[in-house]
């Protein structure tokens, strides 16, 4: 009886201590996995100057907020043109052809002068039915709707903001820098989900950063 127990316990013992040395690779495969996570969501700081760039949105968004679309034109990549997205997945498609809402720098001008008519096709979220707006319109809705220059969160390169919408900045733009300027609602007022955030995409031409992209998130429905 004593070397059945004996020879019980060596074989618990052995197993115990097979499991204790498999515990660290999983471990190391799980970690390898977040590490990996990140890098797929934001690239390296260090690879964009991130000085330049939080000084351009800075510029950028007194350029908007002071309704100088003129001066915010100047920003928009002489090549790639700009698109704005009203919330964090961003539609490259676009039906009808306007809800895209990519311009060149000249359609932008263009556009801006028709500011009295609703040009562009918006798609709004499931609490809303698409409908027509002008430029104008769009900046006040989906670009500028808080005050963004003086917001408490600001990052280069980092998600700050997400809810319950995709978010495919990084499949659009895999390997742009983007700046993020963060609005988070009065924990004291009831709608707690009242955040706003809006990223600004830049891509580089010689020794500037333009912008590529306006990207506009929300909490939605």
């Amino acid at each position: 009886m004593k070397r059945f127990t004996v020879f019980f316990l060596t074989i618990f013992l052995m197993a115990a201590c097979n499991q204790n040395k498999q515990r660290p690779a999983n471990e190391s495969v799980a970690a390898k996995d977040s590490v990996r996570i990140e890098k797929k969501d934001s690239i390296p700081v260090t690879n964009v100057d991130t000085v330049a760039l939080n000084e351009t949105t800075r510029q950028v968004l007194s350029a908007v907020k002071h309704h100088d679309y003129t001066a915010f034109a100047d920003f928009i990549h002489p090549e790639e043109g700009i698109r704005f997205s009203p919330y964090g997945y961003i539609d490259t498609a676009g039906y009808p052809k306007e809800t895209n809402l990519l311009f060149s720098k000249n359609e932008f001008i263009t556009a801006l002068k028709t500011k009295n008519k609703k040009t562009l096709w918006v798609s709004f979220d499931a609490s809303d039915e698409p409908t027509h707006m002008s430029l104008e319109d769009y900046f006040k809705r989906f670009v500028y709707d808080v005050d963004f220059l003086y917001v408490e969160k600001k990052s280069v390169n980092e998600f700050l903001g997400g809810g319950n919408s995709l978010n495919n900045l990084r499949a659009i733009y895999p390997d742009e820098p983007f700046t993020e300027n963060y609005f988070s609602p009065d924990r004291r007022e009831t709608e707690f989900n009242n955040w706003r955030t809006l990223r600004l995409v830049y891509k580089k031409s010689g020794s500037r950063y333009y912008v590529i992209a306006v990207v506009h998130d929300e909490w939605t429905i």
